[in-house]
């Protein structure tokens, strides 16, 4: 498979796409258990279970929550008023590629500069299973 642009990378809040997006990112992590006991063998290596699995992310985008994005406006009441959401973090639209999962938006942070552009960003907190799946 050929490198992939980041540039086809999109985000949905349900169905919804999210406006002006600049980047995201998806952390997932596995919980590993020490489960190494006392041995009489002359082993010396660590021994682990799978334990639980979790994930979280972050987006950033060009502010739009007071135009077209009606996605980044459910964000922000997301956010005010704590409700999860369907989050699809799609890899490419044309190769394909997409995490979706409920999650939280745990932060969110809006900055306004004098010469630069007005962002807001978010940090998400899933709860439950996150999929993958590599249709567009």
């Amino acid at each position: 498979m050929a490198a992939i642009s980041g540039k086809g990378g999109t985000v949905y809040v349900g169905s919804v796409p999210v406006l002006r997006v600049s980047g995201w990112g998806l952390d997932i992590d596995s919980n590993m258990l020490e489960v190494t006991s006392f041995s009489t063998a002359t082993t010396t290596w660590r021994e682990f279970a799978a334990g639980l699995n979790g994930a979280s992310g972050s987006l950033s985008a060009f502010w739009d929550a007071g135009g077209g994005s009606t996605a980044q406006r459910d964000m922000q009441g997301n956010i005010l008023t704590p409700a999860a959401a369907t989050i699809v973090l799609e890899v490419d639209q044309t190769a394909g590629g997409k995490y979706s999962g409920s999650a939280f938006i745990s932060r969110q942070a809006v900055g306004v500069d004098v010469d630069g552009t007005a962002d807001m960003s978010w940090d998400l907190q899933y709860t439950g299973a996150v999929t993958y799946t590599t249709t567009t």
